[in-house]
């Protein structure tokens, strides 16, 4: 049983959104507009939470899986957020545009 209590059903997808930092890796504050335009933008990649049932059944294979972090459609889907208290964004699975590959060090 999950924690964030979201049962996804059919050819959804639950992501959880990668979120914007305030500051950058040298500890430079971002100002107000440029934080504006990444919180705009954050919402394209996010890591697979849950997967329906039938996520790609009429595709040849899967796009992608539980755990691989995506590239999606920017107003993609609907926010929910979870009895964890977390904002997930639940998508269809046409909506995967990408996956993308891990970093060495993550």
């Amino acid at each position: 049983m999950s924690n964030h209590g979201i049962n996804v059903k059919g050819h959804r997808i639950l992501v959880l959104p990668d979120e914007v930092e305030k500051t950058t890796k040298s500890g430079i504050i971002v100002t107000t507009g440029i934080a504006e335009l990444r919180e705009k933008l954050k919402q394209v990649d996010g890591v697979v939470v849950a997967m329906g049932d039938n996520c790609f059944y009429d595709k040849p294979s899967k796009w992608c899986e539980i755990g691989d972090t995506i590239i999606f459609g920017k107003y993609s889907g609907v926010f929910r957020t979870g009895n964890d208290g977390i904002e997930y964004r639940i998508i269809n699975d046409e909506d995967v545009v990408a996956t993308l590959e891990r970093k060495e060090n993550e």
